[in-house]
């Protein structure tokens, strides 16, 4: 192999790719990235086996050929490099690198060893904004459990419908749904599939924060394809059922409040500094008569601290105890001025929502005092 690239180009890619390095001992070719040529482009991959992202750029390609090399190795190298282009040449399982004044050699492992990824070919079912979708992704993924031992919960539930998607996920102590409209579906029916929700993080690195372009999805029997520009990331399905999460969301609420968004997530933050540690516990006084809603924290070793915040109250006078790190996450995902908090007194769960709309709804289970 032998290609001339440009050092940008090429940086970015191993950055990408670089998400899906393994880190399994045993398979320390799990550790490189494969380079290699493809139809007058460079392409790079790498895989964990249960994901797997390739990146094609464009380049001058004197010869085919591939080789895998240390993938964290070459990623530093070429962040490092301050020339415009990076010339790649392979010999005998060996990556030799001109930039410059620069010139490497980093010794690698036979191709032949490199996992295959997987390619889904033909079964493409949607395309939706990228933007949009990582809106999504953000909205949702962070509410899936941390431990594997349910691998179904530590994942993010996806529902592909006629114009729509639907992400749901849950630890069993919130749940967070996001709609994202405007899709074009290609599939005859519904298809509702679990995605790891650390695979879907790779996935908005990938996206961006300033994309504008489509993703394309493709799904087979236990495997999703997402295909953005010249990135590509596969990825096997979670075995398992998920959770009827609808039947958690509350149908009615005992009392229902409406309140300024930023003007909430400063009381919860100041408040959610005198809660006891590890417990993370704030009260909520839900006062109807006054019209106010208090918030109250205390602990032994901090002290205590008090607030009232005026808003739009509804229902009956309540009193509920939530996790305050809860609730700043759900409001992350609001960006709405005006925000519902919906509750269901002591025992019950709370919802917060942007005010007139159902495209988000997150779920938070009271601490039970």
């Amino acid at each position: 192999m032998k290609v001339t690239c440009t050092q940008e180009n090429l940086s970015r890619a191993l950055s990408i790719a670089s998400q899906a390095v393994g880190t399994d001992t045993t398979l320390p070719v799990l550790a490189n990235v494969l380079l290699q040529t493809e139809n007058g482009r460079l392409k790079l991959s790498a895989t964990d086996l249960e994901t797997g992202i390739s990146v094609l750029i464009g380049g001058k390609v004197e010869a085919e050929g591939t080789v895998t090399v240390p993938a964290k190795l070459l990623a530093e190298y070429v962040r490092s490099l301050s020339t415009e282009n990076v010339k790649l040449e392979s010999k005998e399982n060996k990556l030799h690198l001109k930039a410059g004044s620069y010139t490497a050699s980093l010794n690698g492992i036979d191709p032949d060893e490199f996992p295959l990824i997987p390619k889904i070919k033909d079964k493409e079912i949607c395309v939706v904004d990228a933007q949009s979708f990582a809106t999504g992704v953000e909205r949702t993924a962070f509410a899936a459990a941390s431990d594997e031992s349910r691998p179904e919960l530590a994942g993010v539930y996806i529902t592909l419908g006629k114009n729509s998607i639907t992400m749901a996920a849950t630890d069993s102590y919130r749940l967070a749904e996001s709609v994202v409209e405007g899709v074009e579906m290609k599939a005859s029916k519904q298809q509702s599939v679990i995605v790891p929700a650390k695979t879907l993080a790779e996935l908005t690195h990938i996206i961006g924060e300033e994309s504008n372009g489509k993703l394309k999805i493709s799904l087979s029997e236990n495997q999703m394809m997402f295909q953005y520009n010249d990135a590509s990331l596969v990825t096997r399905l979670v075995e398992g059922q998920f959770p009827d999460y609808k039947a958690i969301i509350p149908d009615s609420f005992q009392t229902e409040a409406g309140f300024k968004r930023d003007e909430l997530l400063q009381n919860i933050k100041v408040t959610g500094l005198f809660s006891r540690e590890g417990a993370n516990d704030i009260r909520f006084e839900f006062n109807l008569p006054a019209k106010e809603t208090s918030l109250y924290a205390a602990s032994s070793q901090v002290g205590k601290n008090s607030s009232k915040l005026k808003g739009k109250l509804k229902g009956e006078t309540s009193q509920s105890v939530f996790n305050y790190r809860y609730l700043i996450d759900g409001l992350a995902g609001i960006k709405s001025e005006e925000v519902r908090f919906d509750t269901n007194g002591s025992s019950g769960p709370g919802v917060l929502r942007p005010s007139g709309s159902k495209e988000y709804t997150y779920v938070v289970m009271p601490i039970k005092q």
